[in-house]
């Protein structure tokens, strides 16, 4: 996904599926298209101004799909993922 406008955020946001990446979807919505500032966005999301900035520099490098967690490595989980997926 590349870089969009306001509306079509708004669309990614209401379809996306993953909590995490909604959040940050939403913290960048608010700053670049509502242009409300760091301080009310790190209030209203609940969360640290140094997440906000982290994921406004990457959301500004790249695109959307910034927005998503990197694969870990380590052990992997003991529960089935069909069991967590029904969660």
């Amino acid at each position: 996904m590349d870089k969009t406008d306001a509306g079509d955020l708004k669309t990614i946001y209401r379809s996306e599926k993953d909590p995490k990446v909604r959040t940050r979807i939403l913290a960048a919505h608010m700053i670049r298209v509502h242009r409300t500032s760091v301080n009310e966005t790190t209030v209203d999301l609940m969360q640290s101004e140094r997440w906000i900035h982290n994921w406004l520099k990457w959301y500004d490098k790249g695109d959307l799909d910034s927005f998503r967690d990197l694969p870990r490595t380590g052990r992997p989980p003991k529960v089935l993922r069909e069991i967590i997926d029904e969660a």
